[in-house]
């Protein structure tokens, strides 16, 4: 009597398959994850962005127009963008070259900064 050493085609091509069906379930939910980091990421920055304009606020009683006034730096990839300042508002965008979410916030009597709805709340939304 011979023993059989290995697998046969059929069983390796069965692995195979479970593999592969096990990687299309797992890696859309890997991309759902990841951009909902990068939006808590944007969000995080924006939020940050927001404090350092009160306290800039305080001090100069306008609110400040450039990143590099409030000693602002983004995280890692996050563009953020001034779109309005003045003494009675501000408005921003952050955006992650990785992700298709920009986010934005904007305070006072500034020109909302799309997707931004409301005053004083980061919002976010998928640029097409």
């Amino acid at each position: 009597m011979t023993t059989r050493r290995g697998f046969s085609l059929v069983e390796l091509l069965t692995v195979i398959v479970v593999i592969a069906i096990l990687a299309a379930i797992v890696i859309p939910r890997f991309v759902q994850s990841r951009e909902r980091a990068v939006t808590a990421m944007l969000q995080a920055d924006l939020r940050y962005l927001a404090t350092l304009q009160e306290v800039y606020w305080n001090e100069h009683r306008v609110y400040a127009g450039a990143a590099g006034d409030l000693d602002f730096e983004a995280s890692e990839g996050v563009v953020v963008t001034f779109a309005a300042a003045d003494r009675d508002g501000w408005g921003a965008t952050a955006a992650h070259p990785g992700t298709p979410v920009t986010c934005a916030f904007y305070v006072g009597s500034a020109t909302p900064v799309a997707p931004a709805t409301g005053t004083g709340a980061p919002e976010c939304a998928e640029v097409p």
